[in-house]
């Protein structure tokens, strides 16, 4: 067949008429708009004007990337926090044993062998960190100030790349626009992009076999808590149970039972996160599991052969023999 194509029209003019289609006697018309007009073809009507596209100089909006909205943002601190606010307004925290055995009884059923009486237990067994109220902190008394340093020190040293998932912005330039321009013809000013800053997590394990360092983990967390960028949660044997609500000024229970389906009380909404864990070897299965997916501080009252191996394998820092401040303040010194 010639370039001219069918009776000596030329391909724009082939593409014209398929544009100008008479929908009204289409049999599959039904699914179309029924107020196209019927426009008969003429040759010698003017080509119209090329749809306008992003690049050719046109004024369409540049369409957001798709992974500016990815799923992964639900693994960010803001979407983690927010889902925690959002289940403490509904009312539908799991706050006492009683409530735990009767989700237990609702969701057994539909997961057989799903034993969410583990989360009753470590709920029945956790201990009020006894944060002290605003301002009755003393930082003058004999080695708090030296901790309070010393943990501020730690923060700059493990959040200098804490940055998350990407957002529009004229920060950085993004790489994968810049490569994709000769077929996007982006404007070179639209491929940049800005990250989103990272809260540090800070787990302490309010369990009975750490009682005896009940008063170093309150300290840490009246610290803590002054500190605007750190989350802040109470979890006996590394299980999610509270979280610390700056505006009450005090732990309060954050798991609902959907939560406790999805593991979340076993960190499985952490994802590229800073997370400094205080507690025993009772929680070492959750910290195996999330060191695939984030990095990990882990700072133990005991300390031998096995723990310091199975950090190795896993890459997860960890400290050894932490009982007091002046043991953490010791351990500060050794980070680089």
């Amino acid at each position: 067949m010639s370039k001219k194509g069918h009776k000596g029209l030329s391909k724009h003019q082939i593409d014209r008429v398929w544009r100008r289609y008479d929908l009204k006697n289409d049999p599959n018309s039904a699914l179309m708009p029924t107020d196209v007009p019927n426009l008969n073809f003429d040759s010698s009507a003017p080509t119209p004007p090329p749809i306008p596209t992003p690049g050719n100089g046109s004024l369409v909006k540049r369409a957001p990337k798709s992974r500016f909205q990815s799923p992964s943002r639900m693994y960010s601190s803001s979407s983690v926090t927010q889902r925690f606010k959002n289940n403490i307004k509904s009312n539908n925290v799991l706050s006492t044993n009683s409530q735990v055995k009767d989700a237990y009884k609702t969701y057994y059923n539909m997961n057989k062998g799903y034993k969410i009486d583990d989360f009753c237990n470590d709920l029945d067994m956790h201990r009020n960190l006894d944060i002290a109220a605003k301002g009755k902190f003393d930082l003058d008394v004999s080695g708090n100030r030296r901790m309070a340093t010393k943990f501020a020190v730690l923060l700059s040293k493990i959040a200098e790349d804490m940055t998350g998932e990407p957002e529009p912005g004229d920060e950085f330039w993004d790489v994968e626009r810049l490569l994709n321009r000769r077929l996007s013809r982006e404007n070179i000013l639209n491929c940049k992009m800005s990250r989103e800053k990272e809260s540090i997590i800070m787990i302490l394990d309010s369990s009975p076999s750490c009682s005896r360092q009940a008063r170093f983990y309150s300290q840490l967390a009246s610290i803590a808590a002054l500190h605007s960028d750190v989350e802040l949660y109470n979890a006996p044997n590394a299980r999610l149970v509270e979280i610390y609500n700056r505006r009450k000024r005090k732990f309060v229970k954050c798991i609902t039972p959907q939560d406790i389906m999805a593991d979340v009380h076993e960190w499985s909404l952490f994802r590229n996160r800073v997370i400094i864990f205080f507690g025993d070897g009772d929680g070492q299965n959750i910290l195996e599991k999330a060191a695939d997916h984030n990095k990990i501080y882990w700072f133990n009252y005991e300390d031998n052969d096995f723990y310091d191996s199975f950090c190795r394998k896993l890459r997860i820092t960890y400290f050894g023999d932490i009982y007091s401040n002046s043991d953490f303040i010791n351990a500060m010194k050794t980070i680089r």
